[in-house]
């Protein structure tokens, strides 16, 4: 709630799409991982504009999505740590070409779906609750 609610609205995303932006010009785009990972970044800043949109008609919208929108940040934070790790000479060592593998199968297909809720969350207004 805190990133969401009160880092990422008040300026309508303007601070994270500073660093996202910042982010996606150390990628290599001709890389198989630094493109996926910047299409993630490009994904995030995607939802993030339709969050902003959506707030202002949905004021509750936000709080239910706060969890799946930290962790889509963190996935695309790793993802990026992942990238650097990778261009240093030790990072064809097995040890970590294994973690950025596991990674890569098993970590980084969850920003799928927190995206997707996010989206969602963001497209349709939050129900509300009766009782």
């Amino acid at each position: 709630i805190d990133l969401l609610v009160r880092k990422v609205l008040p300026d309508g995303g303007a601070a994270l799409t500073s660093v996202l932006e910042r982010i996606a010009g150390e990628l290599d785009p001709h890389l198989a991982f630094e493109a996926r990972v910047r299409e993630g970044l490009q994904r995030l800043q995607a939802a993030t504009t339709a969050l902003c949109e959506a707030a202002p008609r949905d004021v509750q919208g936000p709080y239910w999505v706060a969890g799946d929108y930290l962790r889509a940040v963190a996935l695309v934070l790793m993802g990026w740590a992942w990238a650097r790790i990778l261009r240093r000479p030790e990072a064809a060592a097995p040890r970590w070409r294994q973690g950025a593998d596991a990674f890569a199968r098993w970590v980084w297909p969850e920003l799928e779906m927190r995206l997707g809720l996010v989206l969602a969350q963001a497209q349709s207004p939050t129900p509300a609750v009766h009782g």
